[in-house]
C-alpha cells in the first residue's frame, strides 16, 4: 500500500437542516462546500473548510457563510477511507437574515463534528459523503424569540482529489 497523499482538496454540494430564523418550521438550506488538507501524519490531517448555504424563510434572505480551522484523522481500508474530523472556526450571516426588528449578531464562534467516507475512484480522486453538526450561534438583540436554532445537521457530497 503506497503512502497517503501529502495534500486533499474537496469540493462539493453542501446541506443545511435548518435556517437562522427557522422558528417557523425546519427550512434547510442549500450550497456548497470547499475543504483542504495537508498531511500531518500517516492518518493524521490539518484542515481547512469553507461553507456556504443559500434559501429563505420567513421573506428574509439566508446566508450563512462558516470558515472552520481543525483536525481530520482517517484510516484507509481498500478502497474506503472512513474518516473524522473536529473544527472551530467563524460562521457569519448576512446582513438582514431575520425579520425581527432591531440589530442582530452577524458574526459567532462555531465548532462543528463530521465524519465521513471517501471511495476510492482513481489514484488521485475520491467520492466523498460527509455528515455532522455544526453549532452557530446568531442572537436577535432587544427582541425575544424564543427556539432560534443554534445546533445545525449538516451533510455534503463531491469529489475528492488527492496529490
Amino acid at each position: 500500500m503506497s503512502a497517503p497523499a501529502h495534500t486533499q482538496v474537496f469540493v462539493g454540494y453542501g446541506w443545511l437542516s435548518n435556517s437562522l430564523n427557522g422558528n417557523s418550521g425546519r427550512h434547510p438550506l442549500s450550497g456548497a462546500d470547499v475543504a483542504a488538507g495537508l498531511r500531518l501524519t500517516r492518518n493524521l490531517q490539518a484542515k481547512v473548510e469553507a461553507n456556504t448555504y443559500y434559501g429563505t424563510n420567513l421573506q428574509a434572505p439566508q446566508r450563512p457563510d462558516f470558515l472552520l480551522l481543525g483536525v481530520q484523522y482517517g484510516r484507509r481500508v481498500g478502497r474506503l477511507n472512513p474518516w473524522a474530523d473536529a473544527m472551530a472556526g467563524m460562521a457569519h450571516a448576512n446582513p438582514g437574515w431575520s425579520t425581527a426588528p432591531g440589530p442582530h449578531s452577524q458574526w459567532c464562534v462555531s465548532p462543528a463534528a463530521d465524519a465521513g467516507l471517501d471511495y476510492q475512484l482513481t489514484r488521485h480522486t475520491a467520492w466523498r459523503v460527509q455528515g455532522g453538526f455544526v453549532h452557530a450561534d446568531f442572537t436577535l438583540q432587544d427582541y425575544l424569540v424564543r427556539k432560534l436554532p443554534n445546533y445545525f445537521a449538516r451533510a455534503a457530497t463531491g469529489i475528492v482529489v488527492r496529490f
